[in-house]
């Protein structure tokens, strides 16, 4: 968000250009919208933020800038809903993502810019698919494309541009940090104000009456309290394992994931084969990389 303000001051002007992470600049500048201003107006917001402010959904007249725009691409995902029901007049989406001829991938990202086709359809003319098993369980699987040369002509109808970092002119550092911070589970204020929840593992929230696989988190040691808020922010926490399957759907790069629990293990690496992505394990009861490396 910072670089995106510093990058905006120094190109425009200082005075246009405001952080809508911090919640009172963003009630001030839907304000001055209302009233219609009629000057430069340049908003920056992180992915996270945008879908818990509603009021993004009645901007009208504006332009819609998505840096590393790939992380819409999970179409079920909360962020890509919500930016994908706002009413932009103009749309310019950012990404060095290589596609790598995944196409099913920027079904979403087509939408955004203007082509309004089904992901029925869009599969339908130009994804091939077949059904496979594989453990017990019959699945879809891509087995190649179709129609590539109208594909491309429709995406460069809407204005998508594939170019390599040289024909962009693009030169880009060697390594970037990008953190993703998620807020703690709910039950975690609760746990460290009274020492003791209960949480259902399968849904990760508070246990219905009566309800199986409930667990009982009793913080009545110093060294307890903290074990159980550190599974709470972690292991116990939806908010981890939406940006995990999110990050997984965003890249087709190789990942290396560091866990603290053997149950946050399993409930990772189930995202990942729910994705279609091969895992390797590296633990003490495990040592196998076969599918990293190949």
């Amino acid at each position: 968000v910072q670089d995106w303000i510093e990058h905006f001051q120094d190109h425009y002007t200082r005075n246009c250009v405001f952080d809508l992470t911090d919640l009172k600049t963003f009630n001030w500048f839907f304000e001055q919208v209302q009233y219609e201003v009629p000057t430069l107006m340049i908003g920056v917001i992180n992915y996270e933020l945008t879908f818990r402010r509603k009021m993004l959904k009645t901007l009208t007249g504006f332009t819609l800038m998505l840096d590393e725009s790939s992380l819409i691409q999970n179409e079920n995902a909360k962020r890509t809903k919500f930016i994908l029901d706002m009413t932009p007049d103009n749309v310019i989406l950012l990404s060095g993502t290589p596609t790598g001829g995944k196409y099913e991938k920027l079904w979403s990202q087509c939408r955004l810019l203007g082509w309004k086709i089904s992901k029925a359809l869009f599969w339908k003319h130009y994804i091939e698919t077949e059904w496979v098993e594989e453990d017990g369980f019959w699945r879809q699987k891509i087995v190649g494309y179709k129609n590539v040369d109208r594909l491309k002509m429709k995406l460069a109808e809407y204005g998508a541009v594939f170019m390599t970092t040289d024909q962009a002119g693009i030169s880009l550092p060697q390594k970037t940090w990008i953190k993703v911070k998620t807020r703690p589970s709910p039950l975690y204020w609760k746990f460290m104000k009274e020492r003791f929840v209960s949480i259902d593992a399968g849904s990760l929230e508070e246990p219905e009456p009566g309800a199986q696989g409930e667990r009982e988190l009793i913080g009545d040691t110093s060294l307890t309290r903290r074990l159980y808020a550190r599974q709470l922010c972690g292991l116990y926490n939806k908010a981890r394992y939406e940006a995990f399957r999110d990050l997984v759907d965003s890249t087709e790069d190789r990942l290396i994931v560091f866990y603290n629990f053997t149950e946050e293990m399993e409930r990772l690496k189930g995202i990942a084969e729910s994705l279609n992505r091969p895992v390797s394990v590296l633990c003490g009861e495990e040592k196998s990389l076969d599918a990293y490396r190949d």
